[in-house]
């Protein structure tokens, strides 16, 4: 999901956002035993999900885009909805997820883990775009 890949690229893509107009932490606990926040940042038209164990960096586990500001990952809100299906097109189509128009799951990208992509269209107009990091 980012560009450049690496142990750091979350934090650092993280540390070059601005301040968030809102952000709620949730304490969860993990697969593995442990205990890690859930943190969701709020800005305009844009929402960043991390995940972070208690001692390591954030992990970036979900983006979603609600308005047309600017391309993320290839894609943006306002894009014909054909577009976003075309550029997709090596992705596999899952059932849409709930509240989204059409999802897919990307394995493909060799800079990034497994991620699932869920399209919200509206007249043919992709209103909404949200990518989501599996975790084990």
């Amino acid at each position: 999901m980012l560009r450049p890949a690496g142990p750091d690229s979350a934090a650092a893509a993280l540390a070059r956002l601005p301040r968030p107009a809102s952000s709620s932490t949730r304490r969860v606990l993990s697969h593995h035993g442990g205990a890690a926040d859930v943190t969701v940042s709020e800005y305009d038209g844009l929402s960043v999900t991390t995940y972070q164990a208690l001692g390591a960096s954030p992990l970036l586990i979900g983006v979603e885009m609600t308005s047309g500001a600017a391309p993320l990952h290839g894609m943006t809100v306002g894009m014909s909805a054909a577009a976003a299906q075309s550029y997709l097109g090596g992705a596999s189509k899952l059932p849409a997820a709930p509240g989204a128009s059409a999802s897919y799951s990307v394995t493909t990208d060799p800079l990034a883990a497994p991620y699932q992509v869920d399209l919200v269209t509206s007249g043919g107009v992709v209103t909404g775009v949200t990518w989501s990091a599996y975790l084990d």
